[in-house]
C-alpha cells in the first residue's frame, strides 16, 4: 500500500527530527533560552521584559517546564513546530503546483543542515520561521488578518524578520490583496510587547543584548575581513544545500514567481549577521532562507525529474538521494568539526550528562563558567559566554567548562599546578580551580585560533 506523501513526511520528522533528541549534545543557545525559561516560572511574566531575546519561543515552553524542567522539553516541541513547518510547506506548495512538488520541498526541508541540526534543538529560530511560513500561507488563502498577525508572531520570535517586513507589504500588494488588512494586526502584538517593555524596564536592555544589536556591533569592527569570511559562508551554504539550490534555480527557469520578493531580501538579511559571516553556513541562521527556496526548489526539482528521470519513481528516488547526502553530510560534519561533532545531529548528550553529575557534585555555591552551569541548582553563580577566554581568566571563575578546547592554550602541564584539577569528558575540558584564581596559570587565550575556524 502506497503512502500518502504527509505521512511520509511525518515519518521522516520522527525518526529525523524527533528520536535523536536525546542523544544530542547541549549547545550553548539552547541553553540560555531554557535557562531564560526557567527564569520566567521563577520570578514571573514580568521577566520576559529583561531577557534581552525576542520572547515568544521562551513563552511557548515556560509553561510545559513546569511539568518538566529538563532540556528535552522544549526540544520535544521545537521538533513539534520543525515537522509542522514541513507540513505547512507542503500544503503552500500544493497550492500553485501538485503534491509531488510539494513532497519535495518537504522533504528538503526535513533534510536540511538547519532543521536536523537546529530544529531538533531548543532554539529561536525554528519558531519564527514556523510563524512566517503560517503567514505566507494565510496570504495566499486570502486570510490578511491572521496573515499579519502571524507574522507578528514570527518577528517577536526571532528579530531578523523585522528586516522583512517591509517586504512582506510589498509581496501583498504585488498580489493585489489589501495591504491595511494585513498591517493593523501586524503592529498589535508589537505593541503588546514593547509598550509594556519600554514602561517597566527600558528598551535599552533589549536593543543592547540582542541579536540584531551585537550582529551590528561585530560587523563594524571587522569591515576589512568581512567580504572573505562572507563569500567562505555562502559556499558553505552552497555546499549543503545544493539540492535546494538545484531546485531553486531550474523553478526560476520555468517561471518568476513573485515570492522572490520574500527570498532575494533574506540573502542580505543573513549576510547581516556577524555569526554566519565568521562563523559559516554551518549555522541556524539561514533557516528561514532555506525553508523559502524550499518552496520554490520543490516545482524546479519535479520539472528535472520529469525531464530527465521519469522512469524513476520520484518517491523513492528522491528519498535514496536524500538519504545518501545526509549520510554524506553525517561523515564530513565528524570528520572536520572543530567541536567534536558526531554527525550531522551532533551526538553526544551523555557527555553533557558526565559533566552535570560531576558539577552536581562538586560544584555547590560556586561561580561555573560555560554552558552546563544553567543546569546546576546549587551553583552560587553561572555565567555564559565560555568563548572569550580572557575575559573568563580575568573573572578567574571556580569552575570553567571549555566546548571548544581549540580557544584555550596551556601554559605549561597541568600537573604543574597543584590548585587546578582538570578533566577530560569527551570532547569537553573541565577546569576546577581550588582555592579560586589561578586558571590563568594554566592557560591562556589561544591567539592563532580565530572565531571564523568555528564552522559546525
Amino acid at each position: 500500500m502506497k503512502i500518502s506523501y504527509k505521512k511520509t513526511i511525518i515519518i521522516f520528522g520522527i525518526f529525523l527530527l524527533f528520536l535523536p533528541i536525546f542523544f544530542e549534545r547541549i549547545y550553548d543557545d539552547e541553553a540560555i533560552y531554557w535557562s531564560k525559561s526557567k527564569s520566567i516560572i521563577e520570578t514571573g511574566l514580568s521577566e520576559v521584559f529583561k531577557i534581552g531575546r525576542m520572547p515568544l519561543a521562551i513563552l511557548i515552553a515556560s509553561p510545559f517546564l513546569i511539568i518538566n524542567d529538563g532540556i528535552f522539553v522544549p526540544r520535544f516541541i521545537a521538533v513539534l513546530f520543525a515537522i509542522a513547518n514541513a507540513i505547512i510547506i507542503f500544503e503552500i506548495v500544493k497550492i500553485h503546483s501538485d503534491e509531488q512538488a510539494a513532497f519535495i520541498s518537504a522533504m528538503l526541508f526535513i533534510f536540511s543542515f538547519q532543521t536536523i541540526r537546529f530544529g531538533t534543538r531548543f532554539y529561536l529560530d525554528i519558531f519564527g520561521v514556523f510563524f512566517f511560513l503560517l503567514s505566507v500561507y494565510l496570504i495566499k488563502k486570502n486570510k490578511l488578518n491572521l496573515a499579519g498577525f502571524s507574522f507578528a508572531l514570527a518577528m517577536l520570535s526571532r528579530e531578523t524578520w523585522f528586516g522583512l517586513y517591509p517586504f512582506m507589504i510589498i509581496y501583498i500588494w504585488k498580489t493585489r490583496k489589501t495591504v491595511n488588512s494585513f498591517i493593523l494586526p501586524s503592529i498589535i502584538p508589537l505593541l503588546i510587547f514593547f509598550v509594556p517593555m519600554y514602561l517597566t524596564s527600558g528598551l535599552d536592555n533589549y536593543l543592547g543584548h540582542s541579536g540584531f544589536a551585537q550582529n551590528l556591533s561585530d560587523l563594524s569592527k571587522n569591515v576589512y575581513t568581512l567580504p572573505m569570511y562572507l563569500a567562505q559562508s555562502w559556499v558553505e551554504f552552497l555546499i549543503i544545500q545544493i539540492m535546494t539550490i538545484i531546485g531553486f534555480i531550474s523553478s526560476l527557469r520555468y517561471k518568476r514567481d513573485d515570492f522572490l520578493i520574500l527570498i532575494l531580501p533574506q540573502f542580505l538579511l543573513v549576510s547581516l549577521i556577524g555569526e554566519f559571516v565568521y562563523n559559516g553556513a554551518l549555522t541556524q541562521y539561514p533557516m528561514g532562507l532555506q525553508a523559502s527556496m524550499a518552496l520554490l526548489a520543490g516545482p524546479g526539482i519535479l520539472k528535472i525529474w520529469r525531464k530527465y528521470f521519469k522512469n524513476y519513481a520520484l518517491q523513492p528516488l528522491l528519498i535514496l538521494i536524500l538519504i545518501i547526502q545526509f549520510l554524506l553530510f553525517s561523515y564530513l560534519a565528524t570528520v572536520l568539526s572543530l567541536r567534536g561533532a558526531i554527525g550531522v545531529h551532533d551526538f553526544g548528550y551523555w557527555y553533557d550528562q558526565e559533566v552535570i553529575t560531576l558539577l552536581n557534585q562538586k560544584a555547590k555555591n560556586q561561580t561555573i563558567v560555560g554552558l552546563h552551569g544553567a543546569f546546576i541548582k546549587d551553583a552560587k553563580n553561572w555565567i555564559w559566554g565560555e568563548r572569550n577566554v580572557d575575559k573568563i581568566l580575568e573573572i578567574e571563575p571556580d569552575w570553567y567548562v571549555i566546548v571548544e578546547p581549540q580557544l584555550i592554550r596551556f601554559k605549561t602541564e597541568p600537573q604543574n599546578i597543584k590548585e587546578v584539577e582538570l578533566y577530560r569528558i569527551g570532547p569537553y575540558i573541565i577546569l576546577h580551580s581550588n582555592p579560586r584564581g589561578h586558571l590563568h596559570e594554566l592557560i591562556e587565550s589561544n591567539k592563532e585560533f580565530k572565531m571564523w575556524m568555528l564552522r559546525g
